[in-house]
C-alpha cells in the first residue's frame, strides 16, 4: 500500500478509536508503536498529540508519556509523567518505571539536577530496579539484591559491576572506575562477553569476567549506571580520579583490514549508519543510505577515504553505493571491539549515529562527529554541539525527528571547509 494512503487509513482508525467512549488506549498503543516500527515520525507524532487532552486513567496516562519520551516529545512527556505520578494506583515497579522516564525527559530538556534526584529516588527501590533489569524470573535477583552497592562504604571490598545498557555505556561510565578504587574497592570486576572483553586492557584492580560465577565471589554488586549516577552530580563536574586507561591494549588487526587502511591516500572517514541493538530509538537512530549519500557526494571531488564500521551484519549500504563511493567496508573484519579500536586510532575521523563504537573512539580521544536523532538517548542532555563527557566529539542534531537533512548539511558544510584549509595534510597522524 503506498504510504501516503496507508497513513490516510490509519489517521481514519485512529478517529474511529477516539469515538467511542471509553478509548482503548492499549489499541492505540499498539498502533502507534507499528508505525514507529515502521519509522513513522510524523503520524506518531500526530497521533499522540490528539491523544493529548482525551480523558483517560493514570496508568494510560503514564504509558502515554512514555510514548511520548521516546518519541522525543519531552515537554509534552514530563507533564504527562508528572501528573500520573499524583495518583496513588502508581506503586511498585509502574512507580519505579515511571521516575525513571520523567528523569529521562528531563535529561533530555536540561534539568540535570532533578532528573538526578528522580534517579537516586527511583533506584532507592532496589527489588524493582534490578527486576526492571534483569527481570521478575532472574534466578540471581535476591543475590544481587542483597549485595547491591549504592554509595556505600567499600573500604576493602570487590565490587562486581554489570553492564546495564550497551557496550557504549560502559566505556562512557569507565571513568568512574578510579574513583571507586579511590574510595576503597579493592577490586574491580566487569561482567561481558568476549566482544567487550577483547578491548580491556590488563590492569592490576581493574578485570572483565565473562562467567556469572562472580556473582557469588564479589563483596559488592552495581550497575555501571548506578556508578554514573552516584559520581556525576553535575554534568560538567570531572570525576575527582583520571579515568583509567582500559581499552589501549595492543592489538593486530586482520591482514586485509590493515591493508584496506594502509592504501588509502587522502582523509581517512569512518562511518557507522546502523547499528545491530534494538534500543527504543531505533528505527530513527540510524541513518539510511538515502540521507547518507549527500554527505558523500559533497565532498566527492575531494581526496577522501571512507571506511564503513557497521557492525553485526548490518551494513545497509547497497553494492552500488560502496562502489561509486569507493568505501571500503570493514564490518567482515570487525570480529571484537579490540578491532574497533584499531581502526578508529588510523582515522581522520570517525562519523556515527549515537551506537558503541562512537563512545569507543571518543573514549580513546579520536576524533568523532556524532549524528543524533531528535529522540536521542538522554544523556546528549539538550547541548546541541558539545558534549561534556568527550572532548573529542561533536553533536551533529536532528530538528525533526526522521529528518537528517539538516545535520547532515552541518557536516559537509564544516568537512569541506576544514579539507579546504587544510587540504593535501592530514588532520593528524592516523597512528596517534
Amino acid at each position: 500500500m503506498h504510504k501516503s494512503i496507508r497513513n490516510h487509513t490509519e489517521r481514519i482508525s485512529l478517529q474511529n478509536m477516539l469515538q467511542h467512549s471509553p478509548v482503548d488506549f492499549q489499541v492505540v498503543f499498539k498502533l502507534i508503536r507499528e508505525l514507529r516500527h515502521r519509522g513513522d515520525a510524523v503520524a506518531v507524532k500526530g497521533m499522540l498529540r490528539s491523544l493529548q487532552h482525551v480523558p483517560c486513567s493514570a496508568v494510560d496516562a503514564a504509558q502515554l508519556g512514555i510514548e511520548m519520551s521516546i518519541t522525543g516529545m519531552w515537554p509534552e512527556a514530563q507533564e504527562r509523567l508528572r501528573h500520573s505520578l499524583q495518583s496513588p494506583v502508581i506503586q511498585g515497579y509502574n512507580r519505579t518505571a515511571i521516575l525513571r522516564e520523567l528523569s529521562i525527559a528531563l535529561f533530555s530538556l536540561g534539568q540535570y539536577e532533578e532528573a538526578l534526584d528522580l534517579v537516586i529516588r527511583g533506584r532507592s527501590d532496589v527489588h524493582h530496579t534490578l527486576m526492571g533489569m534483569l527481570g521478575a524470573e532472574s534466578k540471581d535477583l535476591e543475590l544481587i539484591k542483597s549485595k547491591y552497592w549504592q554509595g556505600q562504604n567499600l573500604s576493602g571490598q570487590t565490587i562486581l559491576l554489570l553492564l546495564e545498557g550497551g557496550a557504549g555505556d560502559l566505556f562512557m561510565h569507565s571513568r568512574y572506575f578510579n574513583d571507586l578504587l579511590s574510595d576503597g574497592a579493592s577490586k574491580i570486576y566487569i561482567e561481558c562477553d568476549l566482544v567487550l572483553h577483547a578491548v580491556l586492557s590488563h590492569h592490576p584492580r581493574i578485570e572483565s569476567v565473562k562467567s556469572t560465577d562472580y556473582r557469588h565471589k564479589a563483596d559488592k554488586i552495581s550497575t555501571t549506571f548506578e556508578v554514573f549516577h552516584r559520581y556525576q552530580k553535575h554534568p560538567f563536574e570531572q570525576p575527582k580520579q583520571p579515568a583509567p586507561e582500559l581499552f589501549k591494549a595492543p592489538h593486530q588487526l586482520s591482514s586485509q583490514a590493515q591493508r584496506l587502511l594502509d592504501q588509502a591516500t587522502g582523509l581517512r572517514i569512518g562511518l557507522v549508519t546502523t547499528s545491530a541493538t534494538d534500543v527504543r530509538h531505533e528505527p530513527f537512530r540510524s541513518i539510511s543510505e538515502s540521507s547518507i549519500i549527500p554527505l558523500l557526494d559533497g565532498v566527492q571531488d575531494h581526496h577522501v577515504n571512507w571506511f564503513c564500521l557497521n557492525r553485526g551484519g548490518n551494513t545497509p549500504l547497497s553494492p552500488h553505493t560502496i562502489a561509486t563511493y569507493n568505501i571500503a567496508n570493514l564490518e567482515p573484519y570487525l570480529h571484537t571491539f579490540a578491532d574497533t579500536a584499531a581502526i578508529v586510532r588510523q582515522l581522520d575521523l570517525l562519523i556515527s549515529i549515537d551506537t558503541g563504537s562512537a563512545h569507543l573512539s571518543a573514549t580513546l580521544g579520536c576524533r568523532t562527529w556524532l549524528l543524533l536523532a531528535a529522540n536521542c538517548d538522554s544523556r546528549w542532555l539538550e547541548l546541541q554541539h558539545h558534549t561534556p563527557w568527550y572532548p573529542s566529539m561533536r553533536l551533529f542534531r536532528q530538528s525533526e525527528l526522521g529528518e537528517w537533512s539538516q545535520p547532515v548539511s552541518q557536516m559537509i558544510e564544516l568537512l569541506s571547509r576544514e579539507i579546504q584549509r587544510r587540504n593535501p595534510a592530514r588532520l593528524h597522524s592516523p597512528h596517534q
